[in-house]
């Protein structure tokens, strides 16, 4: 019988850039080295880059399979829901990636939204 996927959601800041990838490479490389797949990550495709753009690319590049969640809109409440779509998917796994000196907003609330639902939160300060 296969193995049942892995879930893998996340949400981090916009303003990492590709000298920050490596970091989070790390990140992925620790988390798939000790929960054994196949695995499938949640983002949100935030259009601007950032952690989504690192993430789904390392996760895409190892195999994993990716399903995105663009936002209907470029406004906070488009943003609110789209995240909370990711957190009712209820993931194994939840990973949040804090840019310092950033602002972080859609990362701090989607943690929260996940925290609320009682899901396994991983937070990572780079």
């Amino acid at each position: 019988m296969p193995k049942a996927l892995v879930t893998v959601g996340m949400s981090g800041s916009r303003d990492f850039g590709p000298g920050d990838a490596w970091k989070i490479w790390q990140i992925l490389a620790a988390i798939e080295n000790e929960t054994l797949g196949p695995f499938l990550l949640l983002n949100g495709e935030c259009p601007y880059g950032g952690a989504d753009l690192i993430v789904s690319s390392w996760a895409a590049g190892a195999g994993w399979e990716v399903e995105g969640f663009p936002s209907e809109a470029d406004a906070g409440w488009a943003y609110a829901k789209r995240n909370q779509a990711m957190v009712d998917r209820k993931p194994d796994l939840f990973l949040f990636f804090f840019k310092k000196g950033a602002g972080n907003r859609g990362t701090k609330m989607t943690r929260d939204m996940a925290k609320k639902a009682g899901l396994n939160v991983r937070e990572y300060e780079i």
